[in-house]
């Protein structure tokens, strides 16, 4: 079998296990929202039960256990099914039927482990508005029985409903429920199976301490949420499709900012990938381009001349008179620069000189009408530097408003 490396579509076709990996990329891409081709490899170790990387797949990413038991088992359908198939079209099929059945395996999981929660009914209720106020940071939890509930009233936090209060869950009652819910704050609504019909219904409000190993259904932003198990987040549902749960990727964001500037130091590589970090965990789309500091053309470094060009001549931007360094300064800083439309310029040090940079460039080749002009315009920009000034003098960070993140190195063919 082919490394890693070697696995992938190329000219004039591909053999079966190239194939078989794209489609696990191609799942990646809507079931993370976070783009990494060594996540991909490892994940792609694991589904096909090799020793080394996916031996420990899961141990090193615990948080995506619960999905990736499931693809492991879809995906064996898939292999034998694309091995046996003829046409590029059978394959195509073939992998949307598995996605299709990964879906199902999960909602089946998730009914299991709920007593028989329809998922789509959170779905409706991730989208409900209260007073114009989105679902964000609240939360249900499935008990075992009513008299769960009913054995901490009285201690502080603990409400239960009395019967005329209690809401049954199901679409025409979504807006009560999501008054309910706003009454629970940061605490949880409860909710229990009534097994006289088979039916759910909201209980009462518990704190947050009292049900660290109850199914528990958290709202993290509007038209999204996720089941959570034994404390653990399971999978993630947005605008009714299954994800994993965020996925920490620190080691494999370190690794592949390592082999795109290769040539750089190893605080270099620590700095942007801390920083690269950072721009994960915004709530909010953004773009950062990093720019080599060292690199002179004409006797002028290439930074200064791209802030000179786009920002003072060009008026395309913020100039920062004393760069921040992002790094050393805290990260307080970064959600403020990238609030605004544009870019961020910064060296490879942290360092940031202008902001809401309104990006150019010549381009080199076809853009993707699957992504926004964020992705597309910084990408243009990064390969149109790249082609004029050498490879790896510049790396584009680009994070979209729906949370995928990409790493632009303006090498053809290698962008994540």
């Amino acid at each position: 079998m082919r490394t890693g490396k070697n696995r992938g579509f190329q000219k004039g076709g591909c053999g079966k296990d190239d194939l078989a990996f794209a489609a696990v990329c191609a799942w990646m891409d809507y079931l993370t929202m976070q783009r990494s081709k060594i996540f991909n490899e490892k994940l792609y170790a694991y589904l096909k039960e090799e020793e080394t990387e996916g031996a420990k797949f899961c141990e090193q990413h615990p948080e995506a256990a619960f999905v990736a038991k499931e693809m492991r088992q879809v995906f064996r359908n898939m292999e034998m099914d694309i091995t046996a198939s003829e046409t590029k079209a059978d394959q195509r099929r073939i992998a949307l039927d598995a996605y299709r059945e990964l879906d199902g395996r999960l909602v089946k999981r998730f009914s299991t482990f709920t007593m028989g929660l329809e998922d789509m009914f959170f779905t409706f209720l991730s989208g409900e508005t209260y007073e114009k106020a989105g679902t964000d940071g609240q939360s249900i939890v499935v008990l075992p029985s009513l008299g769960y509930l009913q054995r901490y009233q009285g201690e502080n936090g603990v409400v239960c409903f009395g019967e005329n209060a209690r809401i049954k869950l199901w679409t025409e009652n979504v807006k009560a429920i999501r008054k309910q819910l706003n009454m629970a704050g940061t605490g949880l609504l409860a909710v229990y199976k009534d097994f006289t019909d088979n039916d759910f219904y909201t209980a009462g409000l518990l704190p947050r301490s009292f049900c660290g190993l109850l199914p528990r259904v958290n709202f993290p932003r509007r038209g999204e949420w996720e089941f959570c198990l034994h404390g653990r987040s399971c999978f993630r549902c947005r605008n009714g499709m299954f994800l994993f749960p965020q996925l920490d990727l620190k080691v494999e964001t370190e690794k592949e900012i390592q082999s795109k500037l290769s040539s750089y130091s190893r605080e270099t590589i620590k700095r942007i990938s801390g920083i690269v970090e950072g721009i994960d965990r915004l709530e909010h789309g953004a773009v950062a381009v990093f720019i080599d500091e060292t690199y002179i053309v004409d006797k002028e470094y290439i930074l200064e001349k791209e802030c000179k060009r786009l920002v003072l001549d060009g008026g395309r931007g913020v100039l920062i008179e004393k760069p921040i360094d992002l790094w050393e300064d805290g990260m307080e800083m970064l959600e403020a620069l990238t609030s605004i439309d544009g870019a961020i310029l910064l060296d490879f040090s942290g360092r940031c000189y202008a902001c809401g940079v309104i990006l150019d460039g010549e381009s080199q080749r076809k853009g993707n009408l699957s992504r926004g002009a964020r992705y597309n315009s910084t990408k243009t920009y990064v390969e149109s530097f790249c082609s004029h000034y050498g490879p790896k003098r510049a790396l584009g960070i680009v994070k979209s408003d729906d949370k995928m993140i990409n790493l632009l190195d303006g090498i053809m063919g290698h962008n994540i």
